[in-house]
């Protein structure tokens, strides 16, 4: 890059100055030029990772939440203009569903949500049944009926499906959890399951194009999919 190898081509535009157009030289050897590369270069480069995390296969919604916070505390010393931009697209990109689905994974459990995201995420669990709303306030507050052994440190690396499939309250009437159990996991599966971007179905396409040519028109579409996943 040109931040990475400034110092060689500077060495180069001294040694060749003759041969080398005077331009590429006065561009080379521009301080300002490197001072706001190297800054727009560090703006960046949180905005950058935020991206990569967001793409990768198994990131879901409410790991996309997590992102956006981060993401927000990183850009806290951009100016203002900057952080109005922000906040506009990440309320573009997040909805009741991630604030939901961020309340329902054990590693988050929305602490990081503002009570107005809090109040979204609960309208969203409402309208899915009524009875779910107190059982995600306990979930979130790690009480009663959830064990309280449950959330710690080491089941974090537990996904969050099979935390909630493990889940024995302590009185099974609860909320009717006996009754009601099967359709909250269901709903749980759901939310916690739901990849946050389109990234990884654009890159199996592109290794499907790759593999189903012009060439290989001839592949049926079994074959071709084994060898897109190999």
């Amino acid at each position: 890059s040109y931040l990475k190898n400034r110092g060689k081509l500077v060495q180069i535009c001294q040694d060749n100055k003759e041969q080398i157009d005077k331009q590429v030289c006065r561009l080379i050897n521009d301080i300002k030029l490197a001072t706001n590369a190297e800054d727009f270069s560090r703006r960046m480069r949180p905005i950058a990772t935020a991206l990569d995390r967001m793409q990768r296969d198994q990131c879901t919604i409410s790991v996309a939440v997590d992102i956006w916070f981060k993401l927000e505390n990183d850009l806290a010393d951009l100016p203002g203009v900057v952080k109005q931009a922000f906040f506009q697209r990440r309320d573009m990109a997040l909805g009741p569903v991630h604030f939901a689905a961020n309340m329902v994974d054990h590693r988050f459990r929305g602490m990081h949500l503002t009570e107005e995201q809090k109040a979204k995420a609960y309208d969203y669990a409402k309208e899915i049944d009524k009875d779910f709303v107190p059982l995600l306030l306990c979930h979130a507050s790690a009480a009663h009926p959830f064990p309280k052994h449950m959330y710690g440190e080491e089941f974090r690396c537990i996904p969050p499906i099979a935390w909630w499939k493990s889940i024995n309250p302590k009185d099974p009437t609860s909320f009717n959890w006996n009754s009601k159990k099967e359709k909250w996991l269901k709903v749980c599966e759901q939310v916690l399951s739901a990849i946050a971007t389109t990234a990884a179905v654009e890159r199996v396409f592109s290794s499907f194009a790759l593999i189903q040519s012009k060439l290989r028109n001839k592949l049926r579409n079994e074959k071709a999919g084994k060898l897109t996943f190999i």
